[in-house]
């Protein structure tokens, strides 16, 4: 899915405008899509998300610095806001998409190999070969997820990739940790019945 469909990057690494948009009250879930109707206007994909308790952030790809004031006009007409301008708004590079796509890459590979180095030393090489194996599963199967359903791609991907990888290795430390104390058991009790095989023997 990820090579015929690719992953629908966000703003974070594709480059694009933030709005932040000071509301009157807090804002509910009907305030919240009226605000994504408006922003659909200018930018189909564009995310509108709360912030706070009196913010909601929009981000969009192709919501150009001409289009803001004509956007926050709409929301401020519709909403009946008291404030003339947003907040905050800020336009972020392509560049810097580039540079969080590679930290983020970095910081993956580092993890890993990390995890191989501490699992290697607490148990066996062949071991943490099998826990990186683990993980790339568990990784696959969180991308094949933001494919399939098109879930936008940004930093917070990157927290929860990094999330599934610490879970999936406790997970797996765990579950080598009892097959060690299992295989212990299992060599006593071999070493008994050799030993009673001898006597019986003798």
């Amino acid at each position: 899915m990820w090579a015929f469909k690719g992953l629908n990057l966000g703003i974070d690494f594709k480059g694009g405008t933030v709005v932040v948009v000071k509301m009157d009250k807090e804002p509910d879930n009907s305030t919240l899509e009226e605000i994504r109707k408006i922003s659909a206007k200018y930018d189909p994909s564009a995310q509108v998300q709360k912030v706070g308790t009196d913010e909601v952030n929009i981000r969009g790809n192709a919501i150009t610095d001409e289009q803001i004031p004509k956007l926050y006009k709409e929301i401020k007409e519709s909403l009946n806001l008291k404030e003339e301008k947003p907040r905050y708004t800020d336009r972020i590079g392509p560049s810097i998409g580039k540079e969080l796509r590679k930290n983020a890459i970095y910081s993956s590979i580092v993890a890993v190999a990390l995890m191989l180095i501490y699992i290697s030393l607490r148990f066996e090489f062949k071991f943490g070969v099998a826990a990186v194996i683990a993980l790339v599963h568990d990784l696959l199967i969180t991308i094949a997820i933001y494919v399939f359903l098109q879930i936008p791609v940004n930093s917070s991907f990157i927290a929860a990739i990094l999330t599934v990888l610490g879970y999936s290795i406790n997970d797996t430390i765990v579950v080598f940790d009892r097959i060690r104390e299992n295989s212990k058991k299992v060599f006593i009790v071999v070493e008994e019945n050799l030993l009673m095989q001898v006597y019986l023997n003798q």
